[in-house]
């Protein structure tokens, strides 16, 4: 039977423990990225939006006094879209940037 001395068990879990700790601060990172561009596109759509007239805002079926109700509610619906990407990914352990929709909306 092999021994192991408790130097050698105490540096394995610091190791383990550090990894996983990058890992932690790996994920949150690519977290607040990710919300941080959403929030800049949802800001971009707006202020887009909020540039045209009365008349094509209600061509495109849309009204000045609900239009940040509109932008956040579109944004909401990209993030429940990733969510559900996300959740997709760990079932099959993929990495979730691989499922995040890159393109144009």
């Amino acid at each position: 039977m092999k021994s192991c001395s408790p130097a050698v068990t105490l540096a394995e879990a610091e190791r383990a423990y550090c990894r996983n700790l990058i890992s932690s601060i790996d994920g949150r990172l690519m977290s607040w990225v990710i919300t941080c561009a959403d929030y800049w596109a949802a800001a971009a759509m707006y202020e887009q939006l909020s540039a045209l007239s009365d008349t094509e805002l209600a061509r495109r079926g849309l009204l000045r006094a609900t239009l940040a109700e509109h932008v956040r509610a579109v944004a909401a619906a990209k993030d429940d879209s990733r969510s559900v990407n996300n959740s997709a990914a760990r079932r099959m352990k993929l990495p979730e940037a691989s499922l995040l929709n890159t393109g144009a909306s």
